[in-house]
């Protein structure tokens, strides 16, 4: 799964403190191979049972951003996301929230793009 190498490659060498990056949930490695924070990680699951309830609340708020079926629905889960922290998004290329006003594009190739999260 080398797509997302490039990307990863390019947060590593970008990153400034205070990020904390939304990732697809498929994006293994991401905080082993950027040194960036990540607001959940899937395969990263935590021990004590409050922590394994967030780390799921987190895993399905992310899916619900990725799956999202509709624009507007998306865009509002990026500004919930907004609130808890996130200043990153990574999306697919061609994903449906592209378009959201509170995403503005940064970095991108031809698998991904690097949003950042706009102030409301």
């Amino acid at each position: 799964k080398g797509n997302d190498r490039p990307i990863m490659a390019h947060i590593d060498e970008t990153k400034q403190a205070g990020e904390v990056y939304l990732v697809p949930l498929d994006m293994q490695d991401f905080r082993l191979e950027t040194g960036a924070p990540a607001y959940v990680e899937f395969k990263s699951i935590p021990y004590k049972d409050t922590d394994v309830l967030e780390w799921y609340r987190r895993v399905s708020l992310a899916g619900q951003l990725y799956r999202a079926p509709y624009k507007r629905k998306g865009c509002e889960i990026v500004s919930q996301l907004a609130e808890e922290g996130v200043t990153q998004v990574i999306l697919p290329y061609d994903h449906i929230l592209q378009s959201c006003e509170n995403l503005r594009r940064g970095y991108w190739d031809w698998s991904f793009v690097v949003y950042e999260v706009k102030e409301d």
